[in-house]
């Protein structure tokens, strides 16, 4: 329940009401309806209104709770207007986050509740009878352990429901309740003896309907009881006969204009203002919509129970109505439009300007705070959109769906941010700057959660509408989200231009959450590529933004792209440091859509410092939460669980693994590789070569499109391992030390120096291998990298051999010494027995050797200048030194020459 409602109960999971009053009688209904409630999913308590069945449905829960070992649970529909928010608000009060993509919000609520014993109940469901019964047949469905309780003035009519009619209290319990509530009206006073028979005589007069005994016990205050008796029997016999006749629903009428009868006029215009108002609201709200002089009688309409107070702990006490007087209080304001249309308007232009007001304090260090308030204010803040819908108030609709977009996305209201965002949208009449406003919104909750394909026109639009005009945050905000959305679905490369210009525009415009999110979006773009030092700088950067201004939500979004681009570099303590923060700030915000990708980090860290079974354990669970939530990563994990099992129980383990993490991953541009690579390696485990380069090749043509030089490095590492000649291996090797140098993978260069150790051990250059050997370890202690490649495990038994010799103690002690760059080098200078002769294929460079491989392959030029990152004029000079060392004079020849010598 929201928290402008009663209080909720302590002690159990759930958000039961706790009532400030009294509950009288009822025990046989109770008993009744709890064997029915034992016996049935779906329980409806019906009756007209006054009849006490909201009442009597808090009480039910309350008795049996205990039952219900994973929560009770109450949802007040009668603030909702529209079946359009019916899961939102189910959703709300459940804590279910909605899912951004691939499950709908009904499933994710019945996802939530799972097989748990949870009882929820559904308040004041009757004018949204068509929408709370297919929110109801879909939670039953989805929720085996799932009971709901429904309050409605008629049935629910889906299959499994069985209806109750709450009957009139008998004339103990409505005695009972008068005296209760009479004695509440005057404290420290006793009711006169003798007045039994009066109390019986009025109650019966009422029907023994609860909310009109209340109504007429609250009189108490200023009438002698006969007096009640006697002015309630006049309406009622007045009423009765204009009507045709008495009712459940007459009694009740003569009762709300019985307790108002001598009030003021003024109170009577303010009970009939405050309609406006959907749940709760405080004294300060009231001043702001209601005529000021007016808001006096307050007391007076919660003397006559006609307003209920919840006293809030010391703060301004917040009033509501229950929903049977709203209605009727309603029905006052509609008898005169004028005024009618007045109150509303004051009412929209209130709440938006607390919205506005919230706006820029959503990703500032107060955020929480004014999260809380808007929460409490949201059934106010969504019947004030109603309005400026339906009014039509095109404009304030705008500016109220802007301002509370931020709110939208904090909360993953989704749903109903695009709603209202489309409501805002679709009016020709809106100033150009607001319309570009919601244009951007829209991008934003697209990019995030919905169809990324709709953000360039979109985008496009709120550049129109913004061309020639003075507004950087906008325009920056656009050309933001044109970046993004070109980075992540094409190239990087193409969306330099856009995000060229809208760093600069934000920059200008003081936008610290659309500069910092812009940078870490197109930041996590540029992974894998080359020139590594950017995306950190980027990082970093909105890193700094976010703490600074307090902004938890980016900077949880921020500090876990950080951390995938710390572990891709080799920087395996900061990964896990910042994707421990990250995890920590989402796991408190409840944020999974964050939580998902820190831990899939920390899988990763675990993986690459030797602690196999925590990273598969890790990316299982990354894998159980992105289901459970619909935020995804599950594609991610599996790889990460496959390359686990790939380190510690073999190949034929992590088959069912990659196959789900190459179909998961096949449309992320920056990751599909990597699955599509761990395939061959894990061919390679079990010998099937032939399959291993053919996975490795489609590896590489993936990386390759997408300039993802770090895959490629790895590529090189693989290909290393399958060549048959060391002189093509040792190619293989050195083009990978380039590429996993240029992309700033510290892990790969370690890697391809042990297998250039190796390779020296294989032609028998024992210093030469022991040293690069020594290096490579020094360098794994310095980084706390255990994990050995597949690529070089099987490399290692030759060294293993050699270092347990004991010989060449001067060679190990001095490669402890050496750095990763000062092994790199001394590898490339040709030490040892490494000199190339003049001709022939060991004359041949590594990158000549490149070039010769794909020349087997029949790539032609420009494809082999695209792969290697060089220009084609250099493929030629390249060509034109190979025929001369080789003595051959056609790409035919060097082909047939490469196959001989399995360069291929």
């Amino acid at each position: 329940m929201r928290s402008g409602s009663l209080p909720v109960s302590i002690g159990h999971d759930g958000n039961l009401p706790f009532p400030v009053s009294t509950f009288i009688g009822r025990s046989a209904e109770l008993a009744q309806a709890s064997d029915l409630l034992a016996g049935h999913r779906l329980l409806t308590f019906t009756g007209s209104g006054g009849c006490g069945k909201t009442r009597l449905a808090i009480e039910l829960a309350r008795l049996v709770q205990d039952q219900f070992a994973d929560g009770t649970w109450f949802v007040d529909l009668g603030p909702v207007r529209a079946g359009e928010h019916v899961l939102t608000e189910v959703a709300a009060v459940l804590g279910v986050v909605e899912p951004e993509r691939g499950k709908t919000l009904a499933q994710a609520i019945a996802s939530h509740l799972g097989s748990g014993a949870h009882l929820v109940v559904l308040d004041n469901c009757e004018h949204l009878s068509g929408a709370v019964s297919s929110a109801a047949a879909a939670m039953l469905h989805g929720a085996a352990g799932l009971r709901i309780l429904a309050t409605s003035r008629e049935p629910l009519s889906i299959p499994g429901e069985v209806t109750w009619r709450v009957p009139e209290l008998n004339e103990a319990d409505a005695v009972a309740l008068f005296a209760e509530r009479a004695r509440q009206a005057r404290p420290g006073t006793e009711l006169p003896a003798g007045q039994a028979g009066v109390i019986r005589k009025i109650c019966r007069r009422l029907d023994g309907l609860p909310l009109a005994v209340e109504l007429a016990a609250a009189r108490a205050r200023t009438l002698s009881l006969a007096r009640i008796a006697t002015t309630l029997e006049q309406h009622l016999d007045l009423l009765g006969a204009a009507s045709g006749g008495p009712s459940h629903h007459s009694t009740l009428r003569a009762s709300f204009e019985w307790s108002l009868d001598r009030l003021p006029h003024r109170d009577r215009d303010l009970l009939a203002q405050l309609a406006v108002f959907a749940g709760g609201f405080g004294l300060d709200s009231a001043i702001a919509v209601c005529d000021a002089s007016n808001v006096v009688g307050l007391a007076g309409l919660a003397d006559r129970n006609l307003l209920m107070a919840a006293d809030l702990h010391g703060a301004e006490p917040r009033y509501r109505m229950l929903e049977t007087v709203r209605e009727y209080a309603a029905e006052l304001l509609a008898a005169d439009p004028a005024e009618a249309a007045r109150v509303r308007r004051r009412h929209a232009e209130h709440y938006l300007a607390l919205a506005e007001a919230s706006e820029p304090q959503l990703t500032r260090e107060a955020q929480d705070q004014w999260l809380a308030i808007l929460a409490a204010e949201y059934d106010n803040l969504r019947a004030a959109l109603s309005w400026c819908r339906d009014e039509p108030a095109p404009e304030l609709c705008a500016r109220l769906a802007a301002a509370l977009t931020p709110y939208w996305l904090e909360r993953s209201q989704w749903s109903e941010c695009r709603l209202w965002l489309d409501a805002a949208a679709r009016s020709s009449q809106l100033p150009p700057l607001l319309h570009a406003r919601i244009l951007n919104g829209r991008c934003y909750l697209e990019i995030w959660a919905g169809d990324a394909a709709m953000v360039p026109g979109l985008a496009g639009q709120s550049l129109a509408l913004l061309d020639g005009r003075s507004d950087p945050v906008e325009q920056g905000r656009a050309h933001g989200f044109l970046g993004v959305v070109t980075a992540i679905g094409l190239n990087p490369e193409a969306a330099r231009p856009h995000m060229d210009r809208a760093l600069e525009l934000l920059r200008a415009g003081g936008d610290d959450w659309g500069l910092a999110m812009a940078l870490a979006y197109f930041a996590e773009s540029r992974l894998f590529q080359a020139d590594p030092d950017e995306p950190r700088r980027m990082l970093d950067e909105a890193v700094e933004i976010a703490t600074s201004a307090g902004d938890r939500r980016t900077l949880r979004l921020a500090l876990g792209k950080a951390a995938l681009a710390a572990i891709t570099q080799g920087r395996i303590t900061e990964a896990a440091r910042r994707a421990e923060r990250a995890a920590a700030n989402a796991r408190q915000a409840g944020h999974d859509g964050a939580l998902i990708p820190a831990m899939f980090v920390q899988g990763w860290a675990q993986l690459l410092q030797g602690s196999y079974d925590h990273a598969a354990a890790t990316a299982r669970e990354c894998i159980a939460l992105g289901q459970a939530s619909g935020e995804g990563g599950e594609g991610r994990a599996y790889w990460l669980q496959a390359k686990a099992v790939l380190a510690s129980a073999g190949a034929g383990h992590a088959d069912r693994l990659l196959r789900q993490s190459r179909e998961l991953t096949a449309s992320d541009n920056t990751f599909a590789a990597l699955p599509i690579l761990a395939t061959a390696e894990s061919f390679l485990a079990v010998g099937d070569r032939l399959a291993a380069t053919a996975a490795a090749d489609q590896a590489a043509n993936l990386a390759t499109a997408t300039g993802r030089i770090w895959v490629l490095g790895r590529i090189n590492l693989l290909r290393a391992v399958l060549a048959e000649h060391p002189p093509a291996a040792e190619s293989h090797v050195q083009a990978a030390l380039r590429l996993c140098r240029d992309a700033g993978d510290s892990l790969g260069q370690i890697d391809a120096i042990e297998l250039l150790s190796a390779l020296a051990a294989d032609r028998g250059a024992e210093a030469e291998a022991l040293r690069l050997w020594s290096a490579a370890l020094a360098a794994r202690g310095r980084l706390g990298y255990v994990y050995a490649a597949p690529a070089v495990a099987a490399s290692r038994k030759n060294i293993d051999t050699l270092v347990s010799s004991g010989s060449g103690r001067a060679a190990w002690a001095e490669g402890q010494r050496l750095s990763i760059e000062d092994a790199i080098a001394y590898a490339s200078r040709g030490h040892g027995r490494r000199g190339r002769p003049a001709t022939g294929w060991s004359s041949l460079t590594p990158t000549e050797v490149q070039i010769a491989r794909l020349v087997a392959r029949h790539l032609p030029n420009p494809q082999i200048a695209q792969q290697l990152f060089i220009s084609r004029a250099t493929v030629k000079t390249h060509l034109v030194h190979i025929f001369a060392k080789l003595s051959i004079s056609s790409r035919s020849q060097l082909a047939a020459e490469a196959i001989q010598h399995g360069v291929y």
